[in-house]
């Protein structure tokens, strides 16, 4: 899905809403709702699509990140 559809739709997160999705897919409902500062629960019964989803919405450490890259 384009995650321009998904943007459009949601509000800015002033008064955070909890998104479900219960065919998450690739995660884009998800990465959306987190981003306009949402809380965002998806199911998938598709164990590649729960992976794919899982590592798209993962939050990152920006320095250990950053370490391991330095370290490449």
């Amino acid at each position: 899905m384009a995650p321009e559809l998904v943007w459009e739709e949601l509000p800015d997160g002033d008064q955070p809403l909890r998104v479900l999705d219960p065919m998450t897919g690739s995660g884009t409902t998800l990465v959306a709702a987190r981003l306009r500062g949402h809380e965002a629960i998806g199911f998938d019964r598709d164990p590649l699509a729960v992976l794919i989803a899982s590592t798209w919405v993962a939050d990152i450490e920006t320095e250990r990140f950053t370490a391991k890259a330095a370290e490449v």
